[in-house]
This record gives C-alpha cells, structure tokens and sequence, in this order.
C-alpha cells in the first residue's frame, strides 16, 4: 500500500503518509466485507506499526532497494525464477507461520505470474544484504517478548559455576602420571594401583548415573542403536580418562572407517574403504592415529545373527589391526605381549535392577580393557624408545667412521 501510494503521490513526510494509509485502512473495514476480512484489517491500524514500517520501507528506498519507475523487461519471468529459487533456499528447515506463508509464494507457477506481482518486477529485492532488521528497532518488533533479555541471574547458580571453575582448575594442575618407558609390564598385573582403579570405577559409575537421570534405559530399549552406541562412548570415555602413558588417545564413533581395513582391502582392490566399526580408540604416535580397539554395539536385544556377524566383523578388524601395528614395531617383539581388542556389547547395561555384583562385573570388564591397553601402550612405547637409542648409535657411529676417513 505504501509503495502504490508512493508511486502515485511521491514521499511525503512520515505523519502525512502514516495518517493517509491509516484513513484507508479504515476506511476499507467500513465496506461490505466478510467478518474474516475485517478482522484481518483491525489490528494493521495500529498507528504504531504503521510508522516503524514506514521507517523500515524509507530506509529501503534510501538504500535503492525499492523503485517506483517499473518497465516491463523482456526476461522478467527470469527474474521471477530468481526471486522463487532464493526464497526457496531461505526457507529450508523452517516451519514457522510466516514461513509456510512465504512457502505459498515460492510454489506458485510462473506461468500464472504478470509483471506486477512483487516476485517479479524486483520491487523487492531478496538477494540484498540490507535487508536486515536495524538493532534500534529490535524492542519496536519483539514487543514484550524482549524481555526475556533482562531474566535475572541467581546467586546459587553463580556458586554452582564458582564451584566448577575451582574444580576444573583443580584438574588442569593435576601432575599426571607416567610409567618409565624402562619398566616391563604384562596383561597377568594391575599397571595402577587400587586406588587409581577405584577412582575410574567411579568415573564410570557416575556416568552410568548420569545416564540413568537422561532416561538411557526407556531409549535403548526401544531399539535405538545410535542412543545404545552413545552411551558406550561415553562409558570407554571415562573408563580411559588419565591413562599414565605420554600417548594422546581417543575414542572416535560415527562410523570412520578403519585405516588398518582399508590397507588390506586396498592390496586386494585399488580404490576400497575400510569397515566401519561403531567405535576405535586409537593413539597418536609415529605422527599418525593408530588403531588399538575396536567396538560393535548392536541393540539393545540383538539377534544371535547380529551377534555373530559382529563378531566376524570384530574379528576380521582385529587382524586387519595387529597386521598394520606389527608394520610399526618388531613383529618378534610384539606378539609377545599385544593384545588387539575386539569388543562386542551385547549383554545388557546396568541401568535398572542389577545386583551389585552384575555391576561390579561390568566395571570389572571396563577396568581389563583400560589395563590392556595400558600395558599395549607401555611396551610399545619400550619398543620405540629401543629402536630410537639403536637408531642414536648407528648414527654417532657413522659419524665417527667419516669423521676418522677425513683425518689426515
């Protein structure tokens, strides 16, 4: 309305305009309309609303993004497919009113358009980056629902956040522990002593609390595979947390494919991808990720089929990855004492009437794998530091040779 009255008449001043449009708007809601029609005029006479849109339509204007002097263009149908596309790409994932509204726009058949239509004269221009909300009118459009910026803060919850900044920085200080490279362990002996175990255990005993408040049992029971394969992180997460070895590890999930699979698949077929297991935990070292466990989910009630063909897969992971590490070590050395892990999680997790025994045979297995793979670590780490002090003489000694070949 105000662009047709801006066409005819010019721009006049901002009370002049905002009265003029406000005398037809009511005068349109005297006529003979439908009850609904009338209802849907009352509330745009709001004299408030009509001049922060005449504000918003002069700012457009100020900026050429609103003309008044329309010819008809030969490829204005063109336009029109521009101005649809783009609101097509705005309008993905939305579901709100307006949006179904403008979702009306976009469908309708550009056949069915004429030049005036605002899709296709570019009286709009919806590609512009000065189509935006200006910050001074931010309350004019929220009305009360601003308020919702000015919500008080507690003081409890301030000593929540005090109280976690005090343990986080208790962490972060926390001198951690490393086994001498020079010391030999085996699978048959605890690496940690008592109390480090019990405070993994308890590590994972929280995080089984914790998804015991986020109802884990009501969602894995109803089948969901990637809720069961999320909780499991989360568990293998705490159940590493501060190994004592100077390796970065990680649990990776999401379904990466194994580096070691896809090695031996790639000398069979040139171009193939590995298997993907639910989740790795790998460790960082000779510069790269190195593949250490692997781990399949299933469901909460899987088949004896599902069970079997998990561990066929876990299996054949298994292989793929002590083949790829003995690459990297002395293979006569490490079939002495590495242990690749293939773990299946079928049974069921403690998350509802458990004994303490069947819990305490939960963490009891959780407790082994962080043990293993301490000790795969540990004499791999032996192993490197062996071949680097190897590595060190063959040097001084090479050195020394050509050093007394250029004596005089």
């Amino acid at each position: 309305a105000f662009h047709e009255l801006w066409t005819h008449s010019g721009i006049q001043s901002e009370e002049n305009d905002c009265n003029c449009l406000l005398e037809i708007l009511k005068e349109l809601t005297t006529k003979n309309l439908d009850n609904d029609r009338k209802q849907y005029l009352t509330p745009l006479q709001d004299i408030d609303k009509i001049r922060y849109i005449w504000k918003e339509l002069k700012l457009l204007v100020d900026a050429d993004i609103i003309r008044f002097e329309i010819d008809e263009p030969p490829n204005w149908k063109d336009h029109a497919i521009s101005n649809i596309n783009n609101l097509k790409d705005r309008l993905q994932k939305a579901n709100t009113s307006i949006h179904e509204h403008l979702e009306e726009m976009q469908a309708v058949d550009i056949n069915d358009l004429t030049y005036d239509n605002p899709l296709a004269n570019g009286i709009i221009d919806l590609g512009s980056s000065q189509y935006q909300l200006m910050e001074d009118d931010y309350d004019d459009l929220v009305g009360e629902k601003g308020g919702i910026r000015n919500l008080e803060k507690g003081a409890l919850i301030k000593g929540v956040c005090a109280d976690f900044v005090i343990k986080r920085n208790e962490i972060q200080n926390q001198c951690k522990f490393i086994i001498a490279p020079s010391e030999t362990r085996r699978h048959k002996d605890w690496i940690e002593g008592e109390n480090n175990r019990a405070q993994i255990a308890i590590n994972i005993t929280d995080t089984l609390l914790q998804e015991t408040k986020r109802n884990a049992l009501r969602k894995i029971s109803k089948s969901s595979e990637n809720a069961l394969v999320d909780i499991i992180t989360r568990l293998v997460e705490a159940s590493i947390y501060q190994m004592p070895v100077d390796f970065d590890i990680e649990v990776t999930r999401n379904d990466r494919q194994s580096v070691a699979s896809k090695k031996r698949k790639n000398r069979q077929v040139a171009g193939s991808r590995g298997n993907k297991p639910d989740l790795m935990i790998r460790a960082f070292f000779k510069q790269k990720w190195n593949e250490l466990a692997y781990v399949e989910s299933g469901k909460w009630k899987s088949t004896e089929t599902k069970t079997l063909d998990d561990h066929n897969k876990l299996a054949r992971l298994s292989l793929d990855g002590y083949t790829d590490m003995s690459k990297k070590t002395k293979k006569n050395e490490l079939y002495k004492f590495y242990i690749m892990f293939g773990i299946n999680m079928t049974a069921k997790l403690p998350f509802h009437n458990e004994t303490v025994n069947e819990v305490e045979e939960f963490v009891h297995a959780l407790l082994i794998l962080r043990n293993g793979i301490l000790v795969n670590l540990h004499e791999i780490s032996h192993i490197l530091l062996k071949k680097s002090k190897a590595t060190t003489k063959e040097d001084a000694h090479s050195s020394s040779e050509d050093t007394t070949i250029k004596t005089p």
